[in-house]
């Protein structure tokens, strides 16, 4: 029993004395045996940067308008459904116009028996048997009505509504029988061919700015769909929030676009500036600084040293950012894996394929 005793107390001792062994002189792996970190790396390169100015703004119809009767009256006809696509001068309603059409009758027949009297008066003054004041009478007479007859004939002119351009109608709300005024929205028209984007910047873009530069447009409601625009005015005035309002136009050849989509903007102009890039991917934004991890070779095997460190970025193209400071070219930063990271530690970089990053060292 006490030999039992004693020969496990010395396997507990030889034990314990084994994990003392292994954590004072650990054994030295291989890189391809232990457990390594490995990150995707890329070098800081420099490009020629157009400048870039960002805004935001509203679609709305090249021409678009809501009509409204010219008139008072009772809709008599309607010659349009919900929908349709009208051409211009096309009679969209008429309303009644029967009083006013009889009213013209009457005026036409009394000018025309005024005409003839004065006609008749005119003739006979060369014998003396009427005076100039009796013609110039009837001839007042004759101007009075014939304005009348034209005054009624526009009359019956605004009883009908027709389409002001080509475009296509909106949704139709009222009825043969229903009685409007000059205040009733009768039906939206809109001409969809072409789009007008209306857009702010802030007023640092002004300089840059000119008519018929291309303005690169990106729809939201259509997964970023972009579409090239032509810049065709700009505001002289900036508004109380010192932001400039510009105008572009959009061919709508696809008819896609619609009156109120929401849309951002950036215009191009051309820059001789070389900056640094680095992929966006190797930033770490916080409150207290962006930082990226540099990585310098480490001596004796293939593998990394990283530190941090932090840099100031400025605009961000595609998939790159533009470094400002805290960098320089050919730096190698992390790309990929960088989460796992922190200051001096050792890792190796990644197979092309490992984080499917194309930008690697030496590639």
């Amino acid at each position: 029993m006490i030999q039992l005793t004693f020969t496990k107390t010395i396997l507990q001792f030889l034990t314990i004395l084994l994990l003392l062994l292994t954590y004072l002189f650990p054994i030295k792996l291989s890189a391809d045996e232990s457990s390594t970190v490995r990150v995707a790396l890329a070098s800081v390169s420099t490009k020629k940067w157009d400048d870039t100015i960002l805004g935001i703004g509203i679609l709305e119809a090249y021409r678009q308008v809501i009509l409204l009767p010219e008139s008072i009256g009772k809709i008599s006809k309607i010659s349009f459904n919900s929908g349709d696509t009208v051409k211009k001068g096309q009679v969209l309603f008429e309303l009644n116009v029967n009083e006013e059409a009889a009213q013209l009758e009457k005026l036409k027949a009394e000018t025309e028996y005024l005409n003839i009297k004065y006609k008749r008066l005119k003739s006979l003054i060369k014998t003396n048997s009427v005076s100039q004041s009796e013609v110039d009478l009837a001839y007042a007479e004759l101007k009075a009505h014939s304005a009348s007859v034209q005054l009624t004939e526009s009359t019956i002119a605004k009883k009908t509504t027709r389409a002001p351009f080509d475009g296509v109608v909106g949704i139709n709300y009222l009825h043969i029988g229903d009685v409007v005024s000059q205040q009733t929205s009768l039906i939206s028209i809109v001409d969809n061919t072409k789009m007008l984007i209306n857009f702010t910047l802030d007023d640092k873009s002004y300089v840059k700015l000119s008519k018929g530069q291309n303005v690169n447009i990106f729809i939201d409601a259509l997964k970023d769909k972009k579409i090239v625009g032509t810049l065709v005015a700009v505001e002289p005035i900036l508004s109380k929030s010192h932001n400039i309002r510009a105008q572009a136009l959009v061919a709508n050849a696809q008819n896609e676009l619609r009156p109120g989509l929401f849309a951002r903007v950036s215009l191009t102009t051309p820059n001789d500036k070389t900056v640094l890039v680095i992929p966006e991917t190797a930033i770490s934004y916080s409150l207290h600084g962006n930082t990226v991890f540099t990585a310098t070779k480490s001596d004796g095997d293939n593998g990394f040293v990283v530190h941090r460190r932090i840099v100031t970025v400025g605009r961000s193209l595609e998939n790159d950012i533009e470094v400002l400071g805290g960098l320089s070219e050919n730096d190698n930063v992390v790309v990929s894996g960088h989460l796992k990271l922190f200051d001096g530690m050792h890792v190796y970089e990644a197979a092309r394929n490992e984080f499917n990053v194309s930008s690697k060292i030496g590639g």
